[in-house]
This record gives structure tokens, sequence and C-alpha cells, in this order.
């Protein structure tokens, strides 16, 4: 059976024999994050394991990694609901999961021929088991991959002066609690439109 990842850091391998904890940065490009293996679709400079997020990242045993960490890379991902399985999979009980997004306010999204979805506050409240955090409920039996949402986190551009004097402001006011976040997506994102999103989720085994 041909394998859907390649492993180039022996480092990986020897961490997975010595059953030394796993830290990946999924569609990591060239940004390196501290004590964090690079995953990448290709090889790039730092590039530690080659896989196709779109497949299983079956060169991994269950339960080796400790942390995910992905900026920007999951709008990419035709099949969602496969990555968040193998990620519920190869991570073992515990571990930690910091995913950035576009929101779908966000215009500079539709710029990018290569996006294939957005996302907004409720979208990994459809792989929850109970603790859907705000008063509007979604649906979460279209998965059997669950997940514990830690914190959820709306960001802002800071790219302008105007940006750098409002966007603390924003951030501010609009992430001070579930209601505030609920009430600035439904009623003011498409005035002065969020950036991303920020996902912090545990696995639960």
């Amino acid at each position: 059976m041909t394998m859907h990842m390649q492993i180039i850091n022996q480092l990986v391998l020897s961490d997975i024999a010595s059953n030394t904890p796993l830290f990946l940065n999924l569609g990591a490009g060239l940004q390196r994050v501290p004590g964090y293996y690079n995953v990448d679709l290709v090889a790039l400079e730092g590039t530690d394991i080659v896989a196709d997020l779109n497949k299983p990242l079956d060169g991994l045993p269950e339960n080796t990694v400790s942390g995910i960490y992905s900026s920007n890379t999951f709008e990419h991902i035709s099949n969602l609901f496969g990555l968040l399985s193998e990620i519920h999979r190869v991570c073992s009980n515990g571990a930690k999961c910091e995913i950035i997004v576009p929101h779908f306010a966000n215009p500079y999204y539709y710029s990018d021929p290569t996006h294939i979805r957005q996302f907004g506050l409720f979208t990994m409240h459809y792989f929850l088991h109970t603790d859907q955090q705000w008063r509007r409920k979604v649906p979460s039996y279209y998965s059997d991959t669950k997940f514990k949402l830690i914190d959820v986190e709306l960001m802002f551009y800071k790219d302008s002066l105007f940006d750098h004097l409002v966007s603390p402001i924003a951030h501010y006011l609009v992430n001070k609690s579930r209601f505030t976040q609920h009430m600035f997506e439904r009623r003011f994102c498409w005035l002065f439109p969020p950036a991303q999103v920020k996902f912090i989720f545990q696995i639960e085994k």
C-alpha cells in the first residue's frame, strides 16, 4: 500500500520509536514554531514531513501527537472531516490544538483561488460533544470525531494606522464574552470585518 505521507526528518522517526510526544505545525510553509515539526504538501526548507492533509496521516501511529498548530491552512482543505478525524486519531488524550483560519467576512479571503472554505464562530461546534458555548446550538451528529472547545477568538487586521488604532479596541469589545462575539458576527462583522478566527480545542478520548 502506498503511503500518503513521507517523513523526511529522521528525528521524527526517532521520537516515534522512543514514544516522545510529537508537536506538529500543519501546513507550515516556511514558518517555524519552536518545538514543532513542520508538515507541508511540498518539501520546502525546514519541512520535516511531506503530507497531503486531504489524505490520511498514515505515517503516524495513534496517540503519538501532543500538540497541533496550524495557521491559514484549513481553508485549503477539501476533506475537512477526514483531516479532523486523522488529528483525533494521531493525537493523545488531552492534546491541545490551535487552529487559525480566515473568517467568512474577511474580504481578502476571496482573492485566493486556492481557498475552498471559510470559517465562523460556530464551525468547530459541529465537532463538539456537548460543550457548545453560545446560545445558538448546531447539529453535532454529522461526524463521530469529537473535541472539547477551549476558546474561540476573533482576530482583526493591523495593516494600517487606522487598524492599529481601532483593532485593539474592537478585539477587546468583540471578544469580551460569547454574547458579544455572537452579536458582532451576526449583526456587525461586515462593517468591520475580522481577519481570522482562532480555535483552541482539546482532544478527548
